[in-house]
């Protein structure tokens, strides 16, 4: 528990101990009393129960046990807090509409409902987007404006689009094989050919070319026998060609991570120019997602960027870039 106090930034720490207190009826709180001598560091556990009072070592283990519960709840509501990822926020949405419709709110439901389906769609949830068209059709005759047969014609679409994503995995394991097999054989591997006979074989063509969640998939499990044999040159026309037949440009999460990856077959191949557009590209992408995503992605643009100036511009610019 100490570690896990330890790992706190100030700001989180006063965080807690607002969170702590959010039942004002208890006035004297040893835990919270606990807790801040933990987090100041300064007392021995001797020192502890005596400031504590408590009046043996059970019940001090009581308390520890209690702060523990404590520290846990903020745990996780900091994590739900920080979830950011699509599904998150649709399923968010879905839950709220489900409880407005159960108590009658059939308009903000509505309202609900269309908003995690808009944001489904933009991040190809087929397995949410099922439950939110079934909640549709259960709730369609408190909505003059959504016509049952539409309702049921995108259901039955997105369902054929769920059946397909979900060959993604066997899709996955075939190209990996049929890579492996090219490789024992001793002949030079071809990427694009066994990308083009694997999507034929399953039927996936169209499919790849309107997700880029699904492209991203596909390229990045090419890309690992890719770094291991440092096969750039046969790797980044095939991925730029993928790349430039996407028909949709919706699903900034996966369209920033597989410009990055573009940006990076570039560099490799000293194509530091096409490397630094196709990075401008992914920041365009970069600031429609959330704050956290950007931290997480961000610090790979900037260091890739960083290694084309070098390059391109020298060293001066380059570590301008990074201490910025």
């Amino acid at each position: 528990m100490e570690e896990i106090i330890g790992s706190m930034e100030q700001e989180e720490l006063k965080e807690f101990q607002s969170f702590i207190q959010r039942h004002r009826h208890k006035r004297d709180r040893k835990d919270l009393k606990l807790f801040q001598l933990l987090s100041a560091e300064q007392c021995s556990p001797t020192q502890i129960l005596e400031l504590l009072e408590v009046p043996n070592h059970n019940a001090y283990h009581t308390l520890r046990k209690r702060l523990y519960r404590h520290l846990s709840d903020f745990i996780l509501l900091k994590s739900m807090d920080q979830e950011v990822t699509a599904a998150g926020r649709v399923n968010a949405l879905l839950t709220k509409s489900r409880f407005l419709f159960q108590k009658g709110l059939s308009e903000a439901g509505w309202k609900l409902l269309l908003r995690a389906e808009k944001y489904g769609l933009q991040n190809e949830l087929f397995d949410l987007l099922k439950s939110i068209y079934l909640l549709q059709i259960e709730q369609s005759h408190l909505n003059d404006q959504v016509a049952l047969d539409t309702i049921m014609q995108r259901y039955d679409e997105n369902n054929s689009k769920l059946q397909q994503s979900e060959k993604i995995t066997l899709l996955q394991a075939v190209l990996k094989q049929r890579v492996l097999d090219s490789k024992r054989k001793g002949a030079e591997v071809s990427f694009s050919d066994i990308y083009a006979e694997a999507l034929t074989d399953f039927k996936m063509k169209r499919l790849s070319m309107e997700s880029p969640k699904i492209l991203y998939a596909l390229m990045n499990t090419l890309r690992q026998w890719v770094i291991i044999s440092k096969e750039f040159h046969a790797f980044e026309p095939m991925l730029e060609r993928s790349y430039q037949a996407l028909t949709s440009k919706e699903n900034h999460y996966y369209l920033v991570q597989l410009l990055i990856m573009l940006a990076h077959a570039k560099y490799r191949t000293k194509k530091f120019r096409e490397s630094m557009h196709y990075l401008a590209e992914a920041e365009a992408h970069l600031q429609q997602t959330p704050v956290h995503f950007q931290k997480t992605n961000g610090p790979k643009k900037t260091q890739l960027k960083a290694a084309n100036q070098i390059y391109l511009d020298g060293l001066g610019q380059t570590i301008s870039l990074l201490e910025d």
